[in-house]
């Protein structure tokens, strides 16, 4: 069962209109370098700004809260992975980017399928993916990133290919 960090959860949640500003592009490398916040409420800076990244798309899994899990990776060092989440939609419903995020999740769905709640469904593709940076606490995810950077949630999953691997 997936943990979670305690006092974090609405953290999860983008609900402020200023968390949405214009998206920054950037890539999966830049975000690992980030130094994270590890507050108990989104920090000022990185977890208020929207970011776009290009990625490598790795493997994904229906997680126990019932968020899609997104392993992605930087195209160009396919070592170098972060996670991105696409929010369950019973998670979304006070939130003024809800129709952004159920947007994102179904052409997440639609181009690569609907992932497996038991295991990893590897991946083969790349995608255009905006979201909200958010740092996580490590306890173990697959594909975390090192400062537990995360797009959480993701609000566009755009120019998308994929197959199951």
């Amino acid at each position: 069962m997936r943990r979670r960090a305690l006092g974090r959860q609405d953290a999860r949640r983008s609900r402020r209109p200023q968390d949405q500003l214009s998206p920054r592009r950037t890539t999966v490398s830049k975000l690992r370098r980030l130094t994270p916040t590890h507050t108990y409420a989104r920090g000022p800076g990185v977890e208020r700004r929207t970011y776009r990244i290009r990625a490598r798309l790795a493997e994904a899994k229906l997680e126990d809260d019932e968020d899609l899990h997104l392993v992605v990776a930087d195209p160009h060092h396919r070592s170098r992975t972060m996670i991105v989440e696409f929010p369950s939609a019973n998670c979304t419903r006070r939130s003024i980017k809800r129709r952004q995020m159920r947007r994102a999740r179904a052409a997440f769905i639609r181009a690569c399928g609907y992932p497996s709640s038991s295991s990893f469904t590897r991946l083969r593709g790349k995608a255009t993916i905006t979201g909200v940076g958010f740092f996580d606490f490590d306890y173990g995810q697959t594909g975390i990133a090192p400062n537990a950077i995360e797009l959480h949630p993701v609000i566009g999953f755009t120019k998308a290919t994929c197959r199951p691997d």
